[in-house]
């Protein structure tokens, strides 16, 4: 098990006269199924309202922090595809020649 942190800094930003946003279609994914989510989904998902700390990492070999938020088994199949439309090849995003 390893973290992944994934995000950018700043959110957007201007390049040529045109403002790039990496990350929006996952950032648009991720609020639509928050939105999707029903209120008790949403309070199992939602673990704070701010950042929590990292659980995992040196010094800490063979810790697995116990499981939290919503099991994604208890999704129905539009939360689901929602879920799934968050992952894609970023490659694409910009097209070729980027």
């Amino acid at each position: 098990m390893s973290p992944s942190f994934i995000g950018t800094q700043p959110s957007s930003f201007e390049l040529s006269g045109t403002t790039i946003t990496p990350m929006r279609a996952e950032v648009d994914a991720a609020f639509a199924l928050v939105g999707a989510l029903t209120d008790e989904q949403r309070s199992a998902a939602i673990l704070s309202p701010e950042r929590g700390r990292i659980e995992t990492g040196p010094g800490r070999d063979g810790f697995v922090p116990e499981r939290k938020g919503l099991d994604c088994s208890l999704l129905d199949g539009d939360q689901r595809d929602l879920l799934h439309s968050m992952y894609r090849d970023p490659k694409n995003e910009y097209g070729a020649g980027f």
